[in-house]
């Protein structure tokens, strides 16, 4: 729920090392944050401990780049998106997200791939997120045929989230 623990939350806390959810057994955990991998190798992980994830109530994602490959395979197993955050620090944007067991809303396929909730919210970065996706896979955008089929739909779905975007108050022009 945000913000520091005090020192009795500290209490309940217990860290384990282990690779990916090895360490915890069916049951045991009710939150799981994934951060700081690539969507494949979080995938892997939670493909590799499917038992203990699905005893699980929410899972949280802080993917190093958001492409398209982990939420739309989350959304097929029946995880819902409940919050997302988008930062920039030192020049580099941090989309993470969170998701509960449930169905998920049917969301314009345009804001599905960049952040449902943040085009809701109007959040003030997405469009500079958006320009920063463009310029370090400009590659990948003049080649979206070979592409696989997630990070083509991104990519053909990126001028209309750009276009939503420049729409809001304050947003880049």
């Amino acid at each position: 729920q945000g913000g520091v623990t005090d020192g009795a939350d500290r209490e309940r806390i217990t860290l384990r090392q282990g690779d990916g959810l090895t360490a915890v057994a069916p049951g045991e955990v009710e939150v799981a944050v994934f951060s700081g991998l690539a969507e494949k190798k979080i995938w892997s992980l939670l493909c590799d401990g499917a038992a203990i994830v699905g005893s699980m109530k929410r899972l949280v994602f802080g993917p190093l780049t958001s492409l398209g490959y982990l939420r739309p395979r989350l959304r097929e197993l029946g995880w819902r998106t409940v919050d997302e955050n988008l930062v920039c620090t030192g020049g580099h944007y941090t989309l993470s997200f969170a998701v509960e067991p449930g169905t998920e809303p049917d969301f314009e396929p345009m804001t599905w791939h960049f952040g449902p909730l943040l085009f809701e919210r109007q959040e003030p970065l997405l469009a500079a997120y958006l320009q920063d996706i463009r310029r370090r896979h400009h590659k990948a955008f003049e080649h979206v045929t070979r592409q696989r089929p997630g990070f083509r739909e991104l990519i053909e779905h990126w001028p209309a989230a750009m276009a939503r975007c420049s729409t809001w108050p304050g947003a880049p022009r």
